[in-house]
């Protein structure tokens, strides 16, 4: 079973209940160029989730983002757009410094349109690429910002009964 996650600050929980929950990239002049470049769906407005397996402890990489790790909602893998297997700004921007053609290739591999695909197929891509990529961290982009009715709830339907403070381990990849 798959699992989507999302972390952040404990001062942006706020968002959750205005205009929605959106990040930002720092590089967004670069990661705008390479996607336009190379065909990848890309927009303003987003947010950066993490896919892991169920059993699985999110990636440290994630820990980056904010303190608290907010658990998603199944039914967005239908909404997903894209994922890459890594870092989405580092793998663009990076790619989009490369000044040949081939090496921008490399890197566009990494990138995967979920938008044209079936539910069932935006699922079967995500575990190849956990699975693949065990060491990396696998992001995904919901272009749209979150919102509390997009987390998932407990069963006692505490909503923040999921909110959890992220772990100080590092993953062997990133540690």
């Amino acid at each position: 079973m798959l699992a989507l996650t999302v972390a952040m600050k404990p001062e942006e929980e706020g968002y959750l209940d205005a205009d929605g929950f959106r990040m930002t990239d720092r590089l967004r002049d670069k990661v705008a160029r390479f996607c336009k470049m190379n065909g990848i769906p890309d927009s303003d407005e987003f947010v950066c989730i993490a896919v892991h397996d169920d059993c699985d402890t999110p990636s440290s990489y994630l820990h980056g983002y904010g303190d608290i790790e907010i658990r998603l909602k199944h039914t967005l893998i239908d909404e997903l757009s894209v994922v890459c297997d890594g870092d989405f700004q580092t793998v663009a921007a990076n790619g989009y410094d490369k000044v040949t053609t081939n090496s921008q290739a490399d890197y566009a591999k990494r990138f995967h349109d979920l938008s044209v695909l079936s539910a069932e197929k935006k699922r079967a891509k995500l575990e190849q690429l956990i699975e693949r990529s065990r060491d990396v961290y696998v992001e995904v982009r919901l272009f749209r910002p979150i919102t509390r009715a997009d987390i998932e709830t407990r069963t006692d339907h505490s909503l923040f009964g999921n909110l959890k403070k992220a772990s100080n381990k590092k993953n062997a990849a990133y540690g």
